[in-house]
């Protein structure tokens, strides 16, 4: 995705991305809505990813975010170790899974 393209978001540090920042301070992200908005676009190792901080986002996103967003290859790749769960999984697994944690959401 061409930085033009991406929500604002903090530099980019070279080599881990922003990963070093955040494994010191895992709630400092949070507070990048106040400063980036709703948004954020967040370097980590080598990739562009965007982090989703407004909780109606969040909810579409999870309702019919498996129609436009695809898992990249490190989200593959994390399966292996994490299984086919809500987070690594597409399609009718994704769905399959996304009912069973629907109420947890409502």
């Amino acid at each position: 995705m061409p930085r033009h393209a991406r929500p604002p978001g903090p530099p980019n540090r070279l080599g881990l991305g922003n990963f070093r920042g955040m494994m010191k301070d895992q709630l400092a992200h949070m507070t990048a809505a106040a400063e980036y908005g709703p948004l954020v676009s967040l370097p980590l190792l080598f990739q562009p990813y965007v982090m989703v901080l407004d909780p109606v986002l969040i909810q579409q996103s999870l309702a019919q975010g498996h129609t436009v967003m695809r898992k990249d290859r490190f989200t593959h790749e994390l399966s292996r170790v994490l299984g086919q769960g809500l987070v690594t999984s597409e399609d009718d697994l994704w769905r399959k899974q996304r009912k069973l944690v629907a109420h947890a959401f409502i």
